[in-house]
Protein backbone atom coordinates (compact mmCIF):
# COMPACT_ATOMS: atom_id res chain seq x y z
CA UNK A 1 0.00 0.00 0.00
CA UNK A 2 1.20 3.66 -0.89
CA UNK A 3 1.66 5.84 2.44
CA UNK A 4 2.06 8.47 0.69
CA UNK A 5 -1.02 10.57 0.05
CA UNK A 6 -2.84 10.94 2.96
CA UNK A 7 -5.56 13.75 3.72
CA UNK A 8 -4.88 14.87 7.06
CA UNK A 9 -1.66 16.35 7.71
CA UNK A 10 0.17 15.13 11.02
CA UNK A 11 1.68 17.62 14.12
CA UNK A 12 4.80 17.29 14.70
CA UNK A 13 6.54 13.75 16.42
CA UNK A 14 3.51 12.17 15.14
CA UNK A 15 4.02 8.30 14.67
CA UNK A 16 0.47 7.55 13.30
CA UNK A 17 -1.36 10.37 11.22
CA UNK A 18 -6.10 9.83 10.14
CA UNK A 19 -6.69 8.26 7.42
CA UNK A 20 -9.95 8.55 6.71
CA UNK A 21 -12.62 9.39 8.77
CA UNK A 22 -16.19 7.38 8.50
CA UNK A 23 -19.64 8.74 9.05
CA UNK A 24 -22.10 6.19 7.30
CA UNK A 25 -23.44 4.72 11.25
CA UNK A 26 -26.44 7.13 13.31
CA UNK A 27 -25.53 5.56 16.52
CA UNK A 28 -22.46 4.55 18.48
CA UNK A 29 -20.35 1.52 16.96
CA UNK A 30 -19.96 -1.38 18.85
CA UNK A 31 -17.54 -3.50 16.95
CA UNK A 32 -15.56 -4.00 13.64
CA UNK A 33 -13.53 -5.95 11.62
CA UNK A 34 -11.19 -5.68 8.67
CA UNK A 35 -11.27 -8.54 5.67
CA UNK A 36 -8.71 -11.00 5.72
CA UNK A 37 -5.91 -11.18 2.64
CA UNK A 38 -5.30 -7.52 1.15
CA UNK A 39 -8.98 -6.66 0.48
CA UNK A 40 -9.44 -2.85 1.79
CA UNK A 41 -12.89 -3.64 2.99
CA UNK A 42 -13.49 -2.75 6.96
CA UNK A 43 -16.84 -4.09 8.40
CA UNK A 44 -18.73 -2.33 11.37
CA UNK A 45 -22.14 -2.89 13.40
CA UNK A 46 -23.28 -0.83 16.15
CA UNK A 47 -26.54 0.10 18.24
CA UNK A 48 -27.69 0.96 15.18
CA UNK A 49 -28.59 -1.89 13.65
CA UNK A 50 -26.79 -1.27 10.60
CA UNK A 51 -24.22 -3.44 9.10
CA UNK A 52 -21.63 -1.20 7.29
CA UNK A 53 -18.82 -2.18 4.98
CA UNK A 54 -16.63 0.46 4.15
CA UNK A 55 -13.21 0.85 2.20
CA UNK A 56 -11.24 1.88 4.63
CA UNK A 57 -8.22 3.31 2.29
CA UNK A 58 -10.68 6.02 0.56
CA UNK A 59 -12.86 5.55 3.24
CA UNK A 60 -15.97 5.14 0.82
CA UNK A 61 -19.52 3.08 1.91
CA UNK A 62 -18.99 0.01 0.13
CA UNK A 63 -22.67 -1.18 1.63
CA UNK A 64 -24.92 -0.70 4.08
CA UNK A 65 -27.95 -2.66 5.41
CA UNK A 66 -29.87 -3.27 8.46
CA UNK A 67 -29.02 -6.34 9.34
CA UNK A 68 -30.48 -6.80 12.48
CA UNK A 69 -33.58 -5.80 14.61
CA UNK A 70 -31.35 -4.50 17.60
CA UNK A 71 -27.86 -3.66 18.06
CA UNK A 72 -25.09 -5.62 16.25
CA UNK A 73 -22.67 -7.35 18.81
CA UNK A 74 -19.73 -8.64 17.09
CA UNK A 75 -18.83 -9.11 13.48
CA UNK A 76 -15.90 -11.48 11.68
CA UNK A 77 -14.95 -12.53 8.40
CA UNK A 78 -14.52 -16.31 7.07
CA UNK A 79 -10.92 -15.87 6.05
CA UNK A 80 -11.43 -18.43 2.48
CA UNK A 81 -15.10 -17.36 1.34
CA UNK A 82 -14.94 -13.89 2.39
CA UNK A 83 -18.15 -14.39 3.69
CA UNK A 84 -19.18 -12.33 6.91
CA UNK A 85 -20.40 -13.27 10.44
CA UNK A 86 -22.83 -10.63 12.12
CA UNK A 87 -24.89 -11.52 15.85
CA UNK A 88 -27.15 -9.42 17.48
CA UNK A 89 -28.81 -9.04 20.77
CA UNK A 90 -31.90 -9.73 18.83
CA UNK A 91 -31.23 -13.01 19.09
CA UNK A 92 -29.54 -14.15 16.27
CA UNK A 93 -26.18 -14.74 14.06
CA UNK A 94 -26.05 -13.99 9.96
CA UNK A 95 -23.96 -15.08 7.49
CA UNK A 96 -23.68 -12.91 4.09
CA UNK A 97 -22.02 -13.14 1.35
CA UNK A 98 -20.63 -9.56 0.54
CA UNK A 99 -20.94 -10.27 -3.26
CA UNK A 100 -24.67 -10.27 -3.03
CA UNK A 101 -25.38 -7.69 -0.18
CA UNK A 102 -26.12 -4.75 -2.83
CA UNK A 103 -28.86 -6.69 -5.28
CA UNK A 104 -30.31 -9.02 -2.86
CA UNK A 105 -29.35 -8.16 1.22
CA UNK A 106 -30.60 -11.27 2.50
CA UNK A 107 -27.98 -13.58 4.98
CA UNK A 108 -27.17 -17.12 3.05
CA UNK A 109 -27.33 -18.54 6.73
CA UNK A 110 -29.17 -17.52 9.93
CA UNK A 111 -28.97 -19.11 13.37
CA UNK A 112 -31.43 -18.56 16.06
CA UNK A 113 -29.64 -18.37 19.11
CA UNK A 114 -31.49 -18.62 22.92
CA UNK A 115 -30.74 -15.45 24.08
CA UNK A 116 -28.64 -11.96 23.15
CA UNK A 117 -25.69 -13.19 20.86
CA UNK A 118 -22.48 -11.60 22.71
CA UNK A 119 -19.96 -13.01 19.89
CA UNK A 120 -18.96 -15.03 17.54
CA UNK A 121 -15.49 -15.96 16.26
CA UNK A 122 -15.12 -18.33 12.68
CA UNK A 123 -13.30 -21.77 12.88
CA UNK A 124 -12.15 -22.64 9.44
CA UNK A 125 -12.28 -20.63 6.40
CA UNK A 126 -15.59 -20.99 5.05
CA UNK A 127 -18.38 -22.69 7.10
CA UNK A 128 -18.54 -23.27 10.79
CA UNK A 129 -18.04 -20.74 13.06
CA UNK A 130 -18.77 -20.22 17.41
CA UNK A 131 -21.09 -17.77 19.22
CA UNK A 132 -22.08 -17.04 22.75
CA UNK A 133 -25.12 -15.73 24.23
CA UNK A 134 -26.81 -14.30 27.18
CA UNK A 135 -28.50 -17.27 28.62
CA UNK A 136 -25.24 -18.88 29.35
CA UNK A 137 -25.06 -20.93 25.85
CA UNK A 138 -22.02 -21.29 23.18
CA UNK A 139 -22.69 -22.90 19.78
CA UNK A 140 -20.71 -24.84 17.13
CA UNK A 141 -22.43 -24.01 14.11
CA UNK A 142 -21.48 -25.53 10.67
CA UNK A 143 -23.27 -23.96 7.61
CA UNK A 144 -24.02 -27.15 6.27
CA UNK A 145 -25.58 -28.61 8.83
CA UNK A 146 -29.19 -28.33 10.58
CA UNK A 147 -28.05 -29.43 14.14
CA UNK A 148 -25.33 -27.00 16.45
CA UNK A 149 -23.24 -28.33 18.89
CA UNK A 150 -24.56 -26.68 21.93
CA UNK A 151 -23.66 -26.40 25.58
CA UNK A 152 -24.54 -24.73 28.56
CA UNK A 153 -22.03 -22.94 31.16
CA UNK A 154 -22.06 -22.18 34.76
CA UNK A 155 -21.32 -18.52 34.13
CA UNK A 156 -21.92 -16.44 31.21
CA UNK A 157 -19.10 -16.63 28.45
CA UNK A 158 -18.84 -12.49 27.24
CA UNK A 159 -16.36 -13.50 24.44
CA UNK A 160 -14.76 -15.86 22.04
CA UNK A 161 -11.42 -16.53 20.18
CA UNK A 162 -10.61 -19.16 18.25
CA UNK A 163 -6.55 -21.25 18.86
CA UNK A 164 -6.88 -22.35 14.73
CA UNK A 165 -3.09 -23.80 15.61
CA UNK A 166 -4.41 -26.41 18.11
CA UNK A 167 -8.20 -26.34 17.57
CA UNK A 168 -9.37 -25.11 20.73
CA UNK A 169 -11.71 -22.46 21.48
CA UNK A 170 -10.95 -19.82 24.32
CA UNK A 171 -13.89 -18.31 26.21
CA UNK A 172 -14.13 -15.59 28.35
CA UNK A 173 -16.49 -15.67 31.54
CA UNK A 174 -18.42 -13.21 33.20
CA UNK A 175 -16.58 -13.81 36.82
CA UNK A 176 -13.21 -13.43 35.07
CA UNK A 177 -12.54 -16.59 33.75
CA UNK A 178 -10.49 -17.60 30.78
CA UNK A 179 -11.50 -21.37 29.54
CA UNK A 180 -9.74 -23.21 26.61
CA UNK A 181 -12.17 -26.01 24.60
CA UNK A 182 -10.90 -28.67 22.42
CA UNK A 183 -12.43 -28.72 19.20
CA UNK A 184 -10.83 -31.46 17.73
CA UNK A 185 -14.05 -34.13 17.67
CA UNK A 186 -16.30 -31.37 17.05
CA UNK A 187 -15.79 -31.64 13.51
CA UNK A 188 -16.97 -35.54 13.98
CA UNK A 189 -20.08 -34.38 15.88
CA UNK A 190 -21.30 -32.15 13.10
CA UNK A 191 -20.61 -35.17 10.62
CA UNK A 192 -23.00 -37.11 11.82
CA UNK A 193 -25.58 -35.23 12.40
CA UNK A 194 -24.94 -34.04 8.36
CA UNK A 195 -25.42 -37.46 7.72
CA UNK A 196 -28.42 -37.57 9.93
CA UNK A 197 -30.27 -35.21 8.24
CA UNK A 198 -29.51 -36.74 4.84
CA UNK A 199 -28.55 -34.87 1.40
CA UNK A 200 -31.13 -32.65 1.68
CA UNK A 201 -29.82 -29.84 3.94
CA UNK A 202 -27.77 -27.34 2.25
CA UNK A 203 -26.43 -24.10 2.97
CA UNK A 204 -28.78 -21.23 1.18
CA UNK A 205 -30.97 -19.11 3.55
CA UNK A 206 -30.71 -21.75 6.16
CA UNK A 207 -32.52 -20.84 9.41
CA UNK A 208 -31.57 -22.83 12.62
CA UNK A 209 -32.48 -22.62 16.02
CA UNK A 210 -29.44 -22.89 18.65
CA UNK A 211 -29.93 -26.38 20.74
CA UNK A 212 -31.22 -26.21 24.29
CA UNK A 213 -32.96 -28.11 27.04
CA UNK A 214 -32.73 -31.37 24.69
CA UNK A 215 -29.01 -31.48 24.59
CA UNK A 216 -27.69 -34.15 27.26
CA UNK A 217 -26.31 -33.07 30.58
CA UNK A 218 -22.63 -33.99 29.67
CA UNK A 219 -20.54 -30.96 28.14
CA UNK A 220 -20.35 -32.58 24.38
CA UNK A 221 -16.52 -30.42 24.40
CA UNK A 222 -14.09 -31.53 26.72
CA UNK A 223 -12.37 -28.31 28.52
CA UNK A 224 -8.81 -28.39 28.43
CA UNK A 225 -8.29 -25.84 31.24
CA UNK A 226 -9.63 -22.34 32.88
CA UNK A 227 -7.97 -19.83 34.93
CA UNK A 228 -8.13 -16.92 36.69
CA UNK A 229 -7.45 -13.87 34.94
CA UNK A 230 -7.11 -11.48 37.89
CA UNK A 231 -7.98 -11.80 41.88
CA UNK A 232 -11.08 -9.63 41.76
CA UNK A 233 -12.74 -12.09 39.18
CA UNK A 234 -13.73 -8.71 37.19
CA UNK A 235 -15.90 -9.45 34.30
CA UNK A 236 -14.04 -10.42 30.73
CA UNK A 237 -15.61 -8.17 27.56
CA UNK A 238 -12.94 -9.12 25.43
CA UNK A 239 -10.88 -11.93 23.62
CA UNK A 240 -8.37 -12.23 20.64
CA UNK A 241 -5.89 -14.63 19.70
CA UNK A 242 -3.02 -13.48 16.82
CA UNK A 243 -1.24 -16.41 15.36
CA UNK A 244 1.53 -14.01 13.52
CA UNK A 245 3.93 -14.59 11.24
CA UNK A 246 6.91 -15.56 12.72
CA UNK A 247 4.66 -18.37 14.21
CA UNK A 248 4.48 -16.64 17.52
CA UNK A 249 0.57 -16.22 19.48
CA UNK A 250 -0.93 -13.66 21.36
CA UNK A 251 -3.64 -12.96 23.53
CA UNK A 252 -5.63 -9.97 24.13
CA UNK A 253 -7.84 -10.08 27.31
CA UNK A 254 -9.85 -7.06 28.63
CA UNK A 255 -10.80 -6.67 31.51
CA UNK A 256 -13.72 -4.72 33.89
CA UNK A 257 -11.08 -3.97 36.49
CA UNK A 258 -9.38 -1.17 33.77
CA UNK A 259 -6.96 -3.34 32.55
CA UNK A 260 -5.90 -5.12 29.20
CA UNK A 261 -3.86 -7.90 29.47
CA UNK A 262 -0.91 -9.74 26.65
CA UNK A 263 -0.59 -13.20 27.11
CA UNK A 264 1.74 -15.05 25.06
CA UNK A 265 2.44 -18.85 23.66
CA UNK A 266 6.00 -20.15 24.52
CA UNK A 267 5.72 -23.45 22.93
CA UNK A 268 8.11 -25.08 25.06
CA UNK A 269 5.43 -27.69 26.11
CA UNK A 270 3.38 -28.67 23.25
CA UNK A 271 1.52 -31.09 25.50
CA UNK A 272 0.08 -28.63 28.11
CA UNK A 273 -3.27 -27.74 27.03
CA UNK A 274 -3.07 -24.32 29.01
CA UNK A 275 0.73 -22.76 28.17
CA UNK A 276 -0.19 -19.54 27.48
CA UNK A 277 1.57 -16.78 29.98
CA UNK A 278 0.63 -13.41 31.13
CA UNK A 279 3.40 -10.97 29.09
CA UNK A 280 2.46 -7.43 29.45
CA UNK A 281 -0.65 -5.40 31.61
CA UNK A 282 -1.67 -1.94 30.44
CA UNK A 283 -3.67 -0.31 33.12
CA UNK A 284 -5.76 2.78 33.36
CA UNK A 285 -7.52 1.69 30.60
CA UNK A 286 -11.53 2.78 31.30
CA UNK A 287 -13.14 -0.75 30.99
CA UNK A 288 -15.44 -0.44 33.85
CA UNK A 289 -19.20 -0.40 32.94
CA UNK A 290 -18.14 -0.31 28.99
CA UNK A 291 -18.39 -2.46 26.42
CA UNK A 292 -14.06 -2.33 25.40
CA UNK A 293 -12.27 -3.54 23.03
CA UNK A 294 -8.23 -3.82 22.36
CA UNK A 295 -6.18 -4.68 19.79
CA UNK A 296 -2.43 -6.43 19.11
CA UNK A 297 0.01 -5.91 16.20
CA UNK A 298 3.32 -8.04 15.93
CA UNK A 299 6.14 -5.88 14.96
CA UNK A 300 8.84 -7.24 12.12
CA UNK A 301 12.77 -7.17 13.48
CA UNK A 302 14.77 -6.02 11.17
CA UNK A 303 18.65 -7.61 11.20
CA UNK A 304 21.19 -4.74 12.05
CA UNK A 305 23.53 -4.10 9.20
CA UNK A 306 26.79 -4.73 10.77
CA UNK A 307 28.36 -7.64 9.74
CA UNK A 308 28.96 -10.32 12.66
CA UNK A 309 32.49 -10.18 11.97
CA UNK A 310 32.95 -6.58 12.19
CA UNK A 311 30.63 -6.15 15.37
CA UNK A 312 33.69 -6.04 18.75
CA UNK A 313 30.10 -6.21 21.06
CA UNK A 314 30.26 -2.46 21.99
CA UNK A 315 27.03 -1.47 20.56
CA UNK A 316 25.56 -4.52 23.45
CA UNK A 317 24.70 -2.18 25.97
CA UNK A 318 22.98 0.59 23.67
CA UNK A 319 19.57 0.77 24.29
CA UNK A 320 18.90 0.96 19.96
CA UNK A 321 15.49 2.72 19.32
CA UNK A 322 13.07 0.43 17.12
CA UNK A 323 11.00 1.27 14.28
CA UNK A 324 7.83 1.48 14.53
CA UNK A 325 7.20 -1.34 12.32
CA UNK A 326 9.58 -3.63 14.56
CA UNK A 327 7.43 -2.81 17.75
CA UNK A 328 4.74 -5.12 18.80
CA UNK A 329 1.80 -2.86 19.43
CA UNK A 330 -1.33 -2.98 21.90
CA UNK A 331 -4.20 -0.60 20.91
CA UNK A 332 -6.52 0.44 23.83
CA UNK A 333 -9.36 2.79 24.37
CA UNK A 334 -8.11 5.48 26.70
CA UNK A 335 -9.21 8.47 28.70
CA UNK A 336 -10.45 11.51 27.18
CA UNK A 337 -12.42 10.21 23.91
CA UNK A 338 -9.04 9.10 22.73
CA UNK A 339 -7.02 5.45 21.71
CA UNK A 340 -4.06 4.16 23.00
CA UNK A 341 -1.34 2.73 20.91
CA UNK A 342 1.27 0.92 23.43
CA UNK A 343 4.72 -0.49 22.64
CA UNK A 344 4.47 -3.90 23.97
CA UNK A 345 7.65 -5.63 22.26
CA UNK A 346 9.75 -6.06 25.80
CA UNK A 347 8.59 -8.64 28.18
CA UNK A 348 6.82 -7.32 31.06
CA UNK A 349 6.56 -3.53 30.34
CA UNK A 350 4.47 -1.06 28.22
CA UNK A 351 5.29 2.41 27.21
CA UNK A 352 2.98 4.54 25.53
CA UNK A 353 3.66 5.50 21.84
CA UNK A 354 1.04 7.73 21.28
CA UNK A 355 -2.79 8.88 21.93
CA UNK A 356 -4.78 8.86 19.07
CA UNK A 357 -7.12 12.05 19.47
CA UNK A 358 -10.24 13.03 17.70
CA UNK A 359 -12.83 11.01 18.33
CA UNK A 360 -16.00 13.25 20.42
CA UNK A 361 -16.81 10.76 22.58
CA UNK A 362 -15.72 7.57 24.55
CA UNK A 363 -13.46 5.21 22.00
CA UNK A 364 -15.18 1.91 22.10
CA UNK A 365 -12.58 -0.35 20.64
CA UNK A 366 -9.64 -0.87 18.03
CA UNK A 367 -8.97 -3.52 15.57
CA UNK A 368 -5.46 -4.12 13.45
CA UNK A 369 -4.84 -5.19 10.03
CA UNK A 370 -2.52 -7.68 9.32
CA UNK A 371 -2.26 -8.56 5.91
CA UNK A 372 0.62 -5.64 5.45
CA UNK A 373 3.54 -4.78 6.49
CA UNK A 374 2.90 -1.66 8.42
CA UNK A 375 0.31 -1.22 11.36
CA UNK A 376 -2.99 -0.16 10.36
CA UNK A 377 -5.47 0.69 13.46
CA UNK A 378 -9.49 1.21 12.63
CA UNK A 379 -10.85 2.95 16.35
CA UNK A 380 -14.61 2.83 16.46
CA UNK A 381 -16.73 5.31 18.77
CA UNK A 382 -19.73 6.12 20.84
CA UNK A 383 -19.21 9.30 18.70
CA UNK A 384 -20.79 7.05 15.76
CA UNK A 385 -17.93 7.51 13.68
CA UNK A 386 -14.74 5.06 12.68
CA UNK A 387 -11.23 6.23 11.75
CA UNK A 388 -8.49 4.70 10.37
CA UNK A 389 -5.26 4.94 10.95
CA UNK A 390 -1.77 4.79 9.32
CA UNK A 391 1.75 5.62 10.21
CA UNK A 392 3.20 9.09 9.12
CA UNK A 393 5.43 8.39 5.92
CA UNK A 394 9.29 9.28 7.49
Amino acid sequence: MNYESTPVPSAPNRRFQLRREMREHTKPVQCAAFAPSDQLLLATGGLDCRLVLHDFWTGEKVHAIRGHEQNIADVAWFEGSGNLISASFDSTVKVWDPRQMSSNPTPIYQLNAKGFVLSAVPLDKAFTFACSDSKRYTSIVDLRTQKPVSWRHDVRVNALTFNGSKAQLITGHNNGNVAIWDLRKVGVMLSSSMEEEGPGSGVSAAKVTAAGAEQPPATPVPRLATWENEPSQSPITHLSFYHNRDDSKRLVVVSADNMVRLYYEPGINKSQPQDLTLRNVVGGVPTRGYTARAAFWKGVREEPNVPPFFDDGEREGESQSRRLTECDLMVTCGNDNAACVYDATEKGSVSLIERLEGHRDRVVGAVTHHADNKPIIATYSADNTVRTWVPVKT
